[in-house]
């Protein structure tokens, strides 16, 4: 099979039935909508100990970094048609390192769309635009340092979901990604296929596969194939466990692609555990990487204003079996809403990697602490009370 052909069909597939339902929407969306809005201001206080990601014989470097700006939610909401739209900006300012502030230091903007044109159809899109100097928030799958840079990273996704019975579902996915760092970009289509069997109220199997098509610069890029098992299962009310495996094929070699998850939830908070063997792309890296990843994650709410996160993180990196990074990360995070348009939020972090996968080098240690408060400046109809998570997450 040619797989760059078959990651363009599916791309196609999901493509017409997206333009379909923008076609089709206004003859269909005859039902009353509501528009909503709001703004959010937020300023962030950060301290962080290793700016440019260096080893301890490079002399990390640490400074007091200072970010405003603000977040624009709008979006429409109907019977079939669910439409949002985000814009955020951030200017810095470093106490030292005062060649790093700008007024445009960050910016993103998304656009989601979802579509209902029968009850057992569901269409939906997203597509986001960011630009960032701290381009270590683009490397959450593979946990790898990067130092500050200017980045970018565009993205787009479409979701097909079709009931097809009552107890089967159909879900066709396309990703597309684009990273620029430095000159050098990395472009990633991904194009998957699920059906989704449910056998009573606690079982549900699914079998998956799917085409993922990577482009680095230097590089003819790699093409790979993936095809996995799954199985869920609800074990009493509240938890849960859920497997996925299989082969992922590529030209040089067949490794195994594995997803578990165990997640414990009682009424103020959850615990989960979770596993997974995959390949990702990260920024500043040629290659596609080979990620072992062990997750230990809890949330706790003493009060519905107070939310309280713990994640513990183990990840192995290697490209091609010639390295292997050991990566370690301890986050703490805690929010409270302190009044329906005020908000405070405040983490702490460290980490260390065992070396580049890239380069032979030192170990990377790093740490930050981070202080914000957020403002519902204005707001309309619909729009929630807690702030969009882009306001939340910048860091």
């Amino acid at each position: 099979m040619n797989m760059p052909f078959a990651v363009d069909r599916v791309w196609s597939v999901s493509r017409a039935a997206l333009v379909a339902a923008i076609v089709a929407g206004p003859s269909v969306a005859g039902a009353q909508g509501d528009a909503y809005g709001a703004v959010w201001i937020s300023t962030v206080q950060v301290y962080e100990d290793n700016l440019f990601a260096a080893s301890a014989s490079q002399h990390p470097q640490n400074d007091f970094v200072s970010t405003f700006g603000p977040t624009f939610e709008a979006g429409y909401a109907s019977t079939p048609w669910v439409v949002a739209a985000t814009y955020a900006v951030d200017a810095e300012r470093y106490a030292d390192h005062v060649e790093l502030n700008r007024l445009f230091a960050r910016q993103e903007g998304t656009l989601d769309a979802r579509y209902l044109p029968t009850s057992r159809l569901t269409l939906e899109a997203r597509a986001a635009h960011v630009e960032t100097q701290t381009p270590n928030e683009f490397n959450v799958n593979s946990l790898l340092a990067a130092g500050r840079a200017q980045a970018q990273r565009t993205l787009a996704r479409s979701t097909v979901t079709y009931a097809w019975t009552a107890l089967t579902d159909l879900h066709v996915d396309y990703d597309f990604s684009r990273d620029r760092i430095a000159g050098a970009e990395t472009v990633a289509s991904d194009g998957r296929m699920t059906l989704v069997r449910r056998v009573g109220p606690r079982n549900a199997y699914r079998v998956a596969g799917g085409i993922r098509d990577v482009r680095f610069p230097l590089d003819a890029g790699e093409v790979s194939g993936v095809v996995t098992l799954g199985w869920a299962r609800q074990v009493g009310r509240q938890t849960r466990f859920e497997i996925d495996l299989g082969p992922r094929v590529t030209e040089r070699a067949t490794r195994p692609e594995v997803s578990a998850v165990l997640e414990q939830r009682w009424k103020p908070g959850d615990l989960s555990l979770s596993y997974s063997r995959t390949q990702v792309t990260a920024v500043g890296q040629l290659e596609s990487i080979d990620m072992h990843r062990l997750i230990l994650g809890s949330t706790y709410r003493p009060v519905s204003a107070v939310t309280l996160v713990g994640i513990t993180s183990l990840a192995r990196a290697s490209v091609q079996d010639r390295s292997h990074v050991a990566v370690y990360a301890v986050e703490l995070k805690a929010s409270l809403q302190a009044t329906r348009r005020v908000s405070l939020v405040a983490s702490a972090r460290i980490g260390r990697q065992d070396g580049a996968v890239d380069r032979p080098t030192e170990a990377i240690s790093s740490g930050a602490l981070t202080l914000g408060l957020i403002v519902k400046a204005l707001g309309g109809a619909l729009s929630g009370q807690r702030p969009p998570a882009s306001s939340t997450t910048r860091r």
